[in-house]
C-alpha cells in the first residue's frame, strides 16, 4: 500500500489550516512575539501523568499539550511530530484517501465534510503525535527531566529574550527590508532544533536545554554533538529568521543551492547574534578545507545531499554530520568578506537566485 501521496496533504495542512492573522509580518524588529506557552503545557502534561503508565502519558500529552496548540505548535505537529506514513495508513484504513481528506480540509466550516475532517483526520494526527512524543520522552526521560528547569526558564530568562531582540535589531541595520514573524518555543522529539512554519519560527527547545550537569547517557553521539544550551537560542532563532527572509531560487535544487541556503543562514545569524557557531562540523571543515572543497566541487551540481546535509547519525567514523552547513558558511563568508558594500552583500546572500553565480562571485576555492 503506497502512502507517500499523504505527504503533500500534511504539508498543505501545516500551511493552510491556521487563521488568516497568523504569521503576520512586520518591519519592526521589536514586533515579533516570543511565545513560550507550549513549553509549560508540555510539562503540565508530564506532571499529570506522573507515576502512571504510558497510555496515561499519551492521553495527557494529547489533552494538555496538543489539543489546544498555539499556531506554531499546530505547524510543528504536522511537520515534526507525526509519522506521515503511519497516519496515512490509519486514514486509509478508515476509508480516506488523500483527495477526500484534502477536499474535506478545504470545505467551509460548518459543513458535513469539514466536520468529518475534524472528527477523523485531526484526531489521527494528534493521536500519532502524542504517541511519538511519549515514546521519545520515555526513552530519554533522564535527559528531558534534567533540562526541564532550563526549558521553562526561556519564559523568564531576560538575557535570552533581550539577545534575540538585539539580534533582530542588528539585522534591521544590515538589511532594512527585513520583515519579522513570531517565534514559538516548542517541545519536540529531538529531531529538529528549528524550522520555519506558516505561522512563524518554530524552535525545538529540548535541543537547547543542556548545562554542565545534564546526563547524556541516553543520547546518541549525534545528539551529544548538536544539543546546546539555552544561551545558544539567539543564534538558532536568528538562523531560522534568516530562512524566513531568503528569496526564491531559480533552476534545479542542487546540493550547492541547499548548502548555500543553510550555510548562509548560519553566517548571517552569526553576524547578527554575535555568537560563533559551536559545531564539530565547523572545526572539522576548517581543518580539512582543501580536501572537502575538492570533494564538494565534484558533487555540487547533483541533487544528492545525503553526504552533506541532514545526516543525523548516518556518517562514517571520524566525519561529523552536516558538513554542508560549514561549506555554505565558508562560501557566504568569502562573498561577504570580499564585498566593499556589506549591506548589499547581505541582501545578495539572502535574495540571490543563481547559486552558481554567487559561488563564482565569492571566489571561494580559487
Amino acid at each position: 500500500m503506497s502512502v507517500m501521496p499523504w505527504r503533500r496533504l500534511f504539508a498543505i495542512l501545516a500551511l493552510c489550516a491556521a487563521g488568516p492573522q497568523a504569521g503576520a509580518q512586520s518591519s519592526s524588529p521589536d514586533s515579533a512575539r516570543l511565545i513560550t506557552r507550549d513549553v509549560s503545557n508540555f510539562w503540565r502534561a508530564v506532571d499529570r501523568a506522573a507515576g502512571k503508565d504510558t497510555a496515561a502519558l499519551v492521553a495527557a500529552l494529547r489533552a494538555d499539550y496538543l489539543a489546544n496548540p498555539s499556531p506554531g505548535l499546530f505547524d510543528w505537529i504536522a511537520s515534526r511530530l507525526i509519522d506521515q506514513n503511519a497516519v496515512g495508513v490509519v486514514l486509509q484504513g478508515k476509508g480516506w484517501d488523500r483527495a477526500r481528506a484534502t477536499n474535506a480540509m478545504n470545505a467551509p466550516a460548518g459543513t458535513a465534510a469539514r466536520a468529518s475532517f475534524d472528527s477523523v483526520v485531526m484526531p489521527a494526527l494528534l493521536d500519532n503525535a502524542a504517541r511519538n512524543l511519549a515514546y521519545v520522552y520515555l526513552t530519554r526521560r533522564h535527559y528531558y527531566d534534567a533540562i526541564r528547569r532550563n526549558m521553562l526558564a526561556v519564559d523568564t530568562a531576560r538575557a535570552v529574550k533581550d539577545s534575540i531582540r538585539a539580534a533582530f535589531r542588528r539585522l534591521s541595520q544590515l538589511y532594512p527590508e527585513a520583515k519579522y514573524v513570531d517565534v514559538y518555543f516548542l517541545v519536540g522529539r529531538m529531531s529538529s532544533g528549528g524550522t520555519t512554519g506558516r505561522n512563524g519560527l518554530l524552535i525545538g527547545t529540548e535541543m537547547f536545554g543542556r548545562d554542565a550537569s545534564t546526563p547524556l547517557g541516553e543520547l546518541s553521539p549525534w545528539h551529544r554533538a548538536v544539543t546546546g544550551q539555552i544561551a545558544d537560542l539567539p543564534r538558532i532563532v536568528s538562523h531560522e529568521m534568516i530562512h524566513s527572509l531568503q528569496g526564491r531560487r531559480s533552476g534545479r535544487n542542487t546540493l550547492l543551492s541547499q548548502v548555500l541556503d543553510e550555510g548562509s543562514a548560519d553566517f548571517i545569524a552569526e553576524l547578527i547574534s554575535g555568537q560563533h557557531l559551536i559545531n564539530p562540523a565547523y572545526a572539522y571543515g576548517t581543518a580539512h578545507e582543501r580536501e572537502l572543497w575538492t570533494e564538494f566541487k565534484a558533487a555540487m551540481d547533483s541533487s544528492d545531499v545525503s553526504h552533506w546535509l541532514y545526516e543525523g547519525d548516518r556518517t562514517p567514523p571520524g566525519r561529523p554530520a552536516d558538513l554542508g552547513y560549514w561549506m555554505g558558511y565558508a562560501i557566504s563568508k568569502a562573498y561577504y568578506d570580499a564585498a566593499a558594500d556589506k549591506h548589499a552583500a547581505v541582501k545578495e546572500i539572502l535574495l540571490y537566485t543563481d547559486a552558481k553565480a554567487l559561488l563564482e562571485k565569492s571566489a571561494y576555492g580559487r
